[in-house]
């Protein structure tokens, strides 16, 4: 069993005598083994050297540290020594620029926004026939999704439109739906989706309503808000 730092005999006026000394000294070179218990912050500066694991609590976890020694994940870290993962942030972007006149009761797809017509971007094909847009890579995890829309020209009646989210041909996510009634809406959807191969293709299925007065000059915008992960050991 360890020993405690104890100040008996230590009082004003009284003599002070080695032991109450060479106490701390031996604590804290390792000569004798004792309990030490911390009360409040510490700093340590240099290396931290654990010849046994640590019982306790113990901060597994550093978000946009510079440096993440012993850290068992470091978001966004510069610095990864001994970190088992670390992770960044992106975002990946779908869109398509200004569509003059959608059809009520149509189904449209879009990818990136095109550098030459976005109208063949809307054009309804078939999903296999989608090129969309490959992933960077693996081990990424989409945490949510941001879609919003512009209306440049005449306003819709208030059906509201439907969007969802396709990764390689399949629906991984239904976003919420907009209406087209204002000349701006958007919202916010919690997907919590992980891609695992860097050949997925990502892009996006906008399903229009039967609107009474449908829109014109249409624009979409959608933010794929993700991490990305890296194994380090």
């Amino acid at each position: 069993m360890a020993n405690t730092l104890s100040t008996t005999g230590i009082s004003s006026n009284s003599v002070i005598k080695p032991e109450h000394i060479s106490q701390s000294i031996d604590a804290f070179t390792g000569v004798e083994a004792y309990d030490i218990t911390l009360s409040g912050s510490l700093s340590i500066n240099g290396p931290l050297n654990l010849d046994t694991p640590p019982t306790g609590n113990l901060i597994s976890h550093a978000a946009y540290s510079v440096s993440a020694s012993y850290a068992l994940n470091a978001v966004t870290a510069s610095n990864t020594s001994y970190a088992t993962v670390s992770y960044d942030t992106l975002t990946i972007q779908l869109g398509h620029g200004v569509f003059e006149n959608p059809i009520s009761g149509s189904i449209y797809y879009f990818d990136l926004i095109p550098t030459t017509s976005s109208i063949l971007d809307l054009l309804p094909p078939s999903p296999d026939s989608l090129a969309g847009i490959h992933t960077p890579k693996a081990s990424i995890t989409i945490l949510s999704a941001s879609v919003s829309t512009t209306v440049q020209g005449t306003l819709a009646s208030t059906e509201n439109s439907g969007y969802r989210l396709f990764i390689s041909n399949t629906n991984i996510q239904n976003l919420p739906s907009l209406p087209h009634s204002t000349n701006f809406t958007s919202s916010l959807k919690a997907v919590g989706y992980q891609i695992t191969s860097s050949q997925d293709k990502i892009y996006m299925q906008w399903n229009t309503p039967s609107w009474s007065t449908p829109p014109t000059q249409v624009s979409h915008n959608v933010v794929l808000y993700c991490t990305r992960n890296y194994d380090i050991v």
